[in-house]
């Protein structure tokens, strides 16, 4: 971790989080070397190996024949369902053409890859279409995760809330110029750079004798500018590429000093680019970013073009090669670098700027300021390593002393959920005494599950109190859960594991009145988030069960079952009834008595062998809501002597 000045102050600089990213592929290509002469899919190719070695969690989605380097690659649409709309019009030389967001092919991919995704995507993941609207049906069909869009370049209909551009060119373009009592603009669009792979060129100080065009043979490309140049000071140019416009007409004819290569694969690529003079890029419209003028510059080979788009930004003039405007600037340009005015070594050491290493930080950087804003504080939130200092802390840290037990205080920083900490750690004293008691008297063994934990108001005083077990604190918020995390750091508190799931018994679909998944502790409310019962669109939230937890080791020797799901209690007991059998743990649950749910419950319990007590304590800002507790038989609790010990009366009803 590294350290920066805020206010005079040394901050130290957040680790990037281990993310989880569904990128989708381009439906009418196969993400493999063969197809990499779609820009496109060259990027969905290199960004799954960038982010991949970065540690974070890489599931591609797209062709069954796709091979890069992911975590998972999922096939969203075989090779027969491909071939049967496209067999006859796609090659492997990069000739991608007809096809349509309406035909058989993407509404396979759609329909695969939507379903895909829900079996896999858990809160907080990442989706990136980095086919941008061609793909926008999948980011649809999950409102619930973070849709990114990357690496914007050509095209419009661009809907992501948040925006990847290559260049500040293409930024200002699509983001116009608006008035300045109406502009609205938008902090969540960035410019992070294409990115490249260095050890797929080959750089070189030694060049033949040859001028080079490389990229779609085109009009707009500027192909007639190289083509001008080169016959003026009497230059051999090499063509690579599709052919397009009139290059692709059977009666064109190339001019005696042209060689036309046709489309050149990835290694008669790089001896292409590593072997000119210079390269000719005099695209005649606002490039979004150019990503063969830096391949070129890896090569070691200037870059000639225009003066207008990414280029004004990524072509130093006079160093990495010459921006034109005029017949005579790209002549003049031609001739110098002829002369070796550009130096080969200059072009590398600007295009190694781009490289996968430099890169995938600042897309780690945005990734987790996409997710504060969709979860946190929006434009004002700040990471908890970057706000909360050891001197800053030291400063502003406020003490909570657990009711009946003056030696465990916890210490917390001022921060958005400070004084709802605060207020809930003396809230339902009758339900804390009993805890106190029961852990200070070791009546709980073992270790301890805070199902629905919030804000860690339960589970933070349960781990200072219990320094021998081991506290499994889940709630569906990563929010919440990056909270406890900072108050155990803050504490020192080194027995609190978190796990960021929705708890269920995973036979049910979880169903929600609303299409986000919120846990409203910022308002207070206290209503449930999530309704079993509901009669609306399925919550698209990865469920899991507590048995499912142990099987995976992701939990052990429970001896305490806490559960607070907002009216779940019912399916998640259901789906730790493995649990329960194996390690016979207390377990305590919230009920609205109005439900029936409660008496189901307690029924189902009791059938494992337990005894089950309802808390007379009313629960505050609750209309009618209750705590309860059940014990296992073979414990053999006196109830009556923690009544007496606590000196309540009426403490307990037997269920």
């Amino acid at each position: 971790m590294g350290i920066e000045k805020l206010n005079g102050l040394d901050m130290p600089v957040k680790e990037a989080k281990k993310l989880r990213i569904h990128v989708l592929g381009v439906p009418h290509t196969k993400t493999t070397l063969d197809y990499t002469g779609c820009a496109y899919t060259m990027k969905v190719w290199k960004f799954c190996k960038m982010m991949k070695a970065r540690g974070h969690f890489i599931m591609h989605y797209g062709h069954e024949e796709s091979n890069p380097d992911a975590n998972e690659n999922i096939s969203v649409i075989n090779k027969k369902e491909f071939d049967e709309v496209y067999l006859d019009t796609h090659k492997l030389n990069g000739a991608v053409n007809k096809y349509s967001n309406d035909d058989k092919a993407y509404t396979t991919f759609f329909k695969n890859a939507i379903r895909e995704i829900r079996k896999r995507k858990l809160p907080g993941d990442i989706i990136l279409p980095f086919w941008g609207h061609g793909v926008r049906p999948i980011c649809d069909a999950h409102p619930d995760l973070t849709i990114i869009e990357p690496g914007i370049g050509y095209g419009s209909h661009h809907f992501a809330n948040f925006k990847v551009f290559e260049s500040y060119a293409i930024l200002h373009a699509y983001g116009g110029l608006p008035k300045m009592l109406n502009a609205d603009p938008s902090f969540y669009d960035v410019v992070i750079p294409n990115y490249f792979d260095l050890s797929e060129f080959k750089y070189s100080d030694k060049k033949e004798d040859y001028f080079l065009f490389l990229g779609r043979v085109c009009w707009g490309k500027g192909l007639g500018i190289a083509i001008q140049v080169t016959k003026a000071i009497g230059a051999k140019l090499k063509v690579a590429g599709q052919l397009f416009d009139e290059y692709a007409s059977k009666g064109y004819e190339w001019p005696d000093h042209v060689e036309y290569v046709g489309y050149v694969g990835v290694d008669p690529r790089k001896k292409l680019m590593k072997g000119a003079i210079a390269s000719f890029i005099p695209s005649l419209y606002n490039e979004p970013f150019g990503g063969v003028q830096i391949e070129n510059l890896l090569s070691g080979t200037p870059t000639i073009t225009t003066d207008f788009g990414a280029f004004t930004e990524n072509n130093i003039e006079g160093v990495t090669g010459y921006r034109c405007t005029t017949f005579e600037d790209f002549v003049k340009a031609a001739i110098n670098c002829k002369n070796g005015k550009i130096k080969s070594k200059d072009c590398r050491n600007h295009g190694e700027k781009f490289s996968l290493e430099n890169i995938a930080p600042k897309y780690e950087k945005f990734f987790n300021d996409a997710l504060n804003v969709k979860y946190g504080q929006g434009w004002y939130e700040m990471s908890d390593t970057s706000l909360y200092t050891k001197e800053w802390v030291s400063n502003h840290l406020m003490e909570v002393i657990f009711p009946n037990d003056n030696h465990v205080n916890i210490k917390i920083p001022e921060h958005q959920y400070s004084r709802i900490f605060r207020d809930r750690c003396t809230a339902e004293p009758m339900f804390r005494k009993i805890h106190t008691h029961l852990f200070k008297n070791k009546i709980i063994n073992g270790n301890i599950i805070d199902g629905g934990s919030w804000i860690g108001d339960n589970s933070i005083p349960w781990a200072l109190l219990n320094p021998g077990s081991i506290l499994y604190s889940i709630d569906p918020s990563k929010n919440n859960l990056d909270f406890q995390n900072l108050i155990a750091k803050t504490n020192n508190i080194k027995n609190l594991i978190t796990i960021n799931t929705v708890l269920s018994d995973n036979n049910i679909p979880v169903y929600s009145s609303s299409d986000e998944f919120h846990m409203s502790f910022n308002k207070q409310e206290g209503k449930p988030s999530i309704d079993p019962h509901a009669k609306g669109k399925e919550l698209l939230f990865a469920t899991c069960s507590i048995d499912e937890l142990l099987d995976k080791g992701d939990i052990a020797d429970v001896g305490y079952i806490h559960l607070d799901v907002e009216g779940f209690e019912l399916n998640v007991i259901k789906g730790s009834l493995k649990t329960i059998k194996k390690y016979k743990p207390i377990i305590t649950f919230e009920q609205h008595l109005e439900s029936n749910d409660y008496l189901r419950l307690s029924s189902l319990i009791k059938n494992y062998g337990y005894k089950v007590y309802q808390i007379n304590e009313k629960i505050t800002g609750s209309s009618d809501c209750r705590n309860f507790i059940a014990f296992p038989i073979e414990l053999n609790v006196n109830v009556s002597n923690i009544e007496s010990d606590l000196n309540e009366m009426r403490l307990f009803s037997k269920m």
